[in-house]
């Protein structure tokens, strides 16, 4: 398996192999990649937010799915020669009405429009969402550290210039 290495014979058995880290972690030595563990606290912090990112964006998904079947429905059975699928004939036969009077017209094209204006709603709480975690994940970082900044001595804050941290 490329990445891992066998160590020495395992008790377990001639054909027993024990797995180790690998040395190279997507490109990253595992001394490099051992530094960025130290910013997965950030992302912790905001799980909450994250969660709630995460369920608009499976709810996006879920009506950006079934954005297309007003329309379907309306050319296909309405306007169209089609016979009506079974769950509409159903719908139909309980509300009653014709499969091309005006109402269902009317109310499936409302549908596609309370679908589009659901998904656009949906969009727009996701980007506010990333924006809102995003700006609090850098604020805690530059805050982390400022504070490291400031418990360093004044004696090597003289002999660094800027920029050479």
């Amino acid at each position: 398996m490329r990445g891992f290495r066998s160590s020495n014979p395992s008790p377990h058995g001639p054909h027993a192999i024990r797995l180790v880290w690998p040395r190279h972690v997507f490109g990253l030595s595992m001394i490099k990649a051992r530094k960025y563990w130290r910013l997965v606290r950030y992302p912790q912090r905001q799980w909450r937010s994250l969660l709630g990112i995460s369920v608009l964006t499976v709810a996006s998904s879920a009506v950006t799915a079934l954005e297309p079947w007003p329309l379907k429905l309306l050319v296909d059975h309405m306007l169209g020669s089609a016979g009506s699928p079974l769950a509409l004939a159903f719908l139909l036969d309980a509300v009653g009405g014709q499969p091309a009077s005006a109402a269902w017209i009317v109310a499936l094209t409302m549908a596609a429009l309370v679908l589009a204006l659901v998904s656009t709603a949906l969009d727009i709480g996701i980007n506010c969402g990333w924006a809102v975690t995003g700006q609090r994940m850098v604020y805690a970082v530059a805050v982390d550290l400022f504070h490291r900044l400031q418990r360093l001595s004044l004696l090597f804050h003289n002999r660094k210039t800027i920029g050479d941290f």
